[in-house]
């Protein structure tokens, strides 16, 4: 089940991230109060998950180490969609496209080595959820600050040819 179940939520975080890319209609205080609060619930939830994973399903993890691998391939999965979700709007939807196969990629190596290894599961799992729910944010302050500074290139470009048509006149 978990061997299908994965491709199809990777073939889905790719078509949401391609639908999402060819919308042009997007409210964008609606998107950063839906940012904000999934933020906070992604954190809580994933910091809540990894603590309890780690206290509670410790004794279990050698002998069902299934329930690890469903519980983190679903933080996995809803990072994917997030940060999908996030990339299309603010890139093209090529670009978002590599970034969301490439990031779960990431998050499914984060999970084989985790099972097979057992490493210092608490910590590791901590910093994973805060740098992902980080990640699109900034995301979104580098492609702000990118845009404001091709509005000033912009502007300083026409101030250019503002001063040179009037010199030349």
């Amino acid at each position: 089940m978990i061997s299908t179940f994965w491709p199809l939520a990777q073939i889905l975080s790719i078509y949401l991230s391609i639908y999402l890319s060819q919308s042009r209609y997007i409210d964008l205080s609606a998107y950063l109060f839906f940012l904000s609060i999934y933020f906070i619930l992604f954190l809580c939830l994933s910091i809540y998950l990894s603590i309890y994973l780690s206290i509670y399903f410790s004794h279990f993890l050698s002998i069902f180490p299934s329930i690890y691998f469903i519980l983190f391939i679903y933080l996995s999965v809803s990072v994917t969609l997030y940060r999908s979700f996030c990339l299309s709007i603010y890139f093209s939807h090529i670009i978002s496209i590599y970034l969301s196969i490439y990031l779960s990629f990431s998050v499914t190596l984060y999970i084989y080595l985790s099972i097979q290894y057992n490493f210092f599961f608490i910590y590791l799992s901590i910093y994973l959820s805060i740098y992902l729910s980080i990640y699109p944010f900034i995301a979104i302050f580098f492609s702000l600050l990118h845009s404001f500074f091709l509005s000033i290139s912009f502007l300083i470009s026409f101030c250019e040819l503002f001063l040179a048509e009037s010199i030349y006149i």
